[in-house]
């Protein structure tokens, strides 16, 4: 039996179509090496489908219609009113319902997302408090390295070299270019 990987996809960042991009390759790669894959898209104003179609459709970008169409469809298949609160009754935690987004518990969650709310530790988070395996830097990784003042005051004070560098907000920059100048680390 193959292991099962979620790949997430999307997500609010303003790399969301390079989020496509990776996540085709990584998936198309998962499935050529025998896995199980699950693909789990975020659309661009935050909500998780899983996505069921065909690999290529992440691709160009029409996976979310799709996506939200089947959503809707498992929805009013649930039946009654009654029947529907009973079915989400039974999910008490966020890994309950990530679990039922997936359909099955994966063996490990390969995050295919990037920037914002992705690679910032916000994501890893998430995962983190959900207790599956996930793939990449944890929470505190992510969120000083997504912040690259942060990081490259880090390696400084660690004592690794590196190139001479400028922090500087766009009001300093439109005040006084030259004063901005002055304060290289």
């Amino acid at each position: 039996m193959s292991q099962c990987i979620a790949v997430l996809f999307g997500g609010v960042s303003t790399e969301y179509i390079i989020s496509l991009r990776s996540s085709f390759n990584i998936i198309q790669g998962l499935r050529s090496s025998g896995y199980e894959v699950i693909c789990v898209g975020i659309s661009k104003t935050g909500s998780w489908y899983r996505f069921d179609g065909d690999d290529q459709d992440i691709l160009n970008d029409s996976w979310y219609e799709q996506a939200k169409n089947e959503a809707v469809r498992r929805y009013q298949d649930m039946g009654t009113a009654e029947t529907r609160r009973s079915e989400l009754a039974g999910l008490h935690s966020p890994r309950d319902w990530f679990i039922r987004l997936c359909g099955k518990t994966p063996d490990c969650i390969f995050p295919a997302v990037h920037g914002i709310n992705c690679e910032d530790g916000s994501l890893q988070g998430f995962l983190q408090l959900i207790g599956l395996p996930y793939v990449g830097s944890g929470v505190l990784a992510s969120a000083a390295s997504m912040d690259k003042l942060h990081t490259k005051r880090i390696l400084r004070d660690a004592g690794i070299r590196q190139c001479p560098f400028l922090a500087a907000k766009r009001a300093d920059i439109e005040k006084d270019i030259h004063c901005v100048a002055d304060q290289v680390e």
